[in-house]
């Protein structure tokens, strides 16, 4: 007797039966094979992800307990944000570095008006010009910059700085892509120069060059931009900066009266770069020092010799120096651009207060 003839003998209830566990077996597999196995390698991947990190915590520094793990994070946001602040408060965090009440300042307020700081050297020209800083960086012509450069030449000519194009970098028929970084670039030497003739500082002149009439040309030169990218991956740069060289000769005092012009309230032309050197003092004939430490160099002249002072203390003053120095403006070409960094921090910091 085979199969089906044993089957056909059964009852017709349990045949019924019969095929519904059949049919309850088959779908039960499929729905175990398409289903339940997904979720499971799922439940193992989450399970084997779970048991890495709780690993990584034992053998780090942070809790393992959430409530201690809410209060660090309310301390670290507190820092990052600042502490809550009154309407006027937060009308001063958001005017300027120098009113603000750092105490008030999460690191993200001091970071946004560290930057509007350092990028708002040119504000008040660019507003009085264009409007606004998406104006200038859009419209910002050839015509424009040939104009200011023009001004530029003749204004400095009356400092006695004479611009030569093999020196300085540009001319007037100098055509870049960008016209707005052309213009930033003639601003900055503007200033720069500026606040050195006005700390009665002298700009050097290259002796081995003449510009037909007007005599040497200065050491006065604009340098590359230098974008600044927070990603390697940024389209665009969110801060530009515009280094401009000179030397300059003068007195120590004034020297330093001028490196000190260059950052206040309302300006922001850090030097980044110096190069200091001592006049070469005439040659005397000995040196003596006095019983109360004057120390004097003495020439001798057809009347005699001529004492002159210079330091004190056994120690020989130079008083002119030579120096060269690169000063830069920054400019952010989109205000409002995070200052932050996306990346990934790889060092983990060791957490508050544990």
């Amino acid at each position: 007797m085979n199969l089906n003839e044993k089957l056909q003998r059964l009852p017709e209830r349990h045949r019924t039966l019969l095929a519904l566990l059949f049919l309850l077996l088959v779908l039960g597999v499929i729905y175990g094979m398409f289903f339940l196995r997904p979720q499971w390698n799922v439940y193992s991947e989450l399970l084997s992800e779970y048991a890495s990190v709780d690993k990584k915590l034992s053998e780090s520094p942070w809790p393992k307990d959430s409530a201690r793990l809410k209060s660090l994070l309310q301390t670290y946001e507190q820092n990052l944000r600042g502490m809550k602040k009154s309407s006027k408060a937060e009308e001063a965090a958001a005017s300027d570095i120098f009113t603000a009440d750092p105490r008030d300042l999460g690191l993200q307020d001091k970071a946004e008006l560290v930057m509007k700081h350092a990028t708002g050297m040119f504000n008040q020209k660019i507003d009085n010009a264009y409007g606004d800083v998406s104006n200038f960086v859009t419209k910002a012509s050839q015509t424009e910059y040939k104009d200011l450069y023009d001004r530029t030449d003749s204004m400095l000519q009356g400092m006695k700085v004479v611009l030569e194009p093999s020196i300085f970098g540009m001319d007037e028929s100098t055509a870049e892509p960008e016209k707005y970084q052309m213009i930033l670039k003639l601003w900055t030497v503007q200033e720069v120069v500026r606040r050195a003739r006005e700390n009665k500082l002298r700009v050097a002149t290259d002796p081995s060059l003449i510009r037909a009439g007007l005599g040497r040309p200065s050491k006065v030169s604009v340098l590359p931009m230098i974008p600044y990218c927070l990603d390697p991956q940024d389209k665009e740069p969110y801060l530009l900066e515009f280094p401009v060289r000179l030397e300059v000769e003068g007195s120590l005092d004034n020297f330093i009266k001028f490196v000190q012009s260059l950052q206040s309230e309302n300006c922001f032309l850090p030097m980044k770069q110096m190069e200091l050197l001592a006049e070469q003092p005439p040659q005397a004939q000995q040196i003596q020092v006095e019983p109360d430490g004057t120390v004097n160099r003495v020439f001798k002249t057809p009347r005699g010799e001529v004492k002159r002072p210079t330091g004190t203390n056994g120690v020989l003053k130079m008083d002119n120096i030579s120096a060269v120095v690169v000063c830069s403006s920054f400019f952010r070409p989109a205000p409002g651009t995070p200052v932050r960094s996306t990346r990934r921090q790889v060092i983990e910091p060791k957490p508050m207060g544990i």
